[in-house]
């Protein structure tokens, strides 16, 4: 029991971080929120909810609802920790992030930095766009170079989430699923 509601406090939490309260709501008086909820509330930038204290909870609710023990444990962590990080370098931080740069100027995207290849690359596309002398083949390159290094990047997590799967047991494998760590 406490298994589960360790789970469902890490999920909810996490769940929390992406949330956003309607307008104008209040909260109930006297009102009691789980353990840990809202704890990992971030900016709502990439990597909200990515800090290593949310990890090792994350790990440790892994670990209690798994039930192994620690030589168990000790062969499934590098696995499942490859495949955070693999689900981390994924992230290019593109985003619905709209902003003006002089009131009456054009829309731009405004997403944030990621410091990982799709990332750059994608840095590198709101550069390109970003200059007015930029050539249509230019921004053609850059996007292509986007593009492969998310292929790359979304290949190297299918690889690692596959080398995490074939180390489960069938329930190991349902968790994780519900977690979001294997599709």
């Amino acid at each position: 029991m406490h298994r589960a509601i360790a789970v469902l406090c890490v999920i909810g939490a996490t769940t929390m971080a992406f949330a956003q309260p309607a307008p104008n709501a209040q909260p109930a008086p006297n009102a009691q929120r789980p353990a840990g909820a809202g704890q990992f509330r971030g900016s709502g930038s990439v990597g909200a909810g990515d800090s290593p204290q949310h990890r090792q909870i994350m790990l440790d609710a892994m670990r209690d609802q798994f039930g192994v023990d620690d030589k168990q444990w000790e062969a499934l962590l590098p696995k499942i920790q490859k495949v955070i990080e693999a689900r981390r370098a994924t992230q290019t931080g593109a985003g619905m992030s709209w902003r003006s740069s002089n009131g009456g100027a054009p829309l731009i995207s405004n997403g944030s930095a990621v410091d990982t290849p799709p990332g750059k690359a994608m840095q590198d596309v709101r550069s390109a766009i970003s200059e007015q002398d930029t050539t249509d083949d230019e921004i053609l390159k850059k996007l292509a170079a986007m593009r492969e290094a998310r292929e790359k990047a979304r290949a190297d997590l299918a690889a690692a989430q596959k080398e995490l799967k074939d180390a489960c047991t069938p329930r190991q494998e349902a968790i994780l699923v519900t977690l979001g760590q294997l599709d």
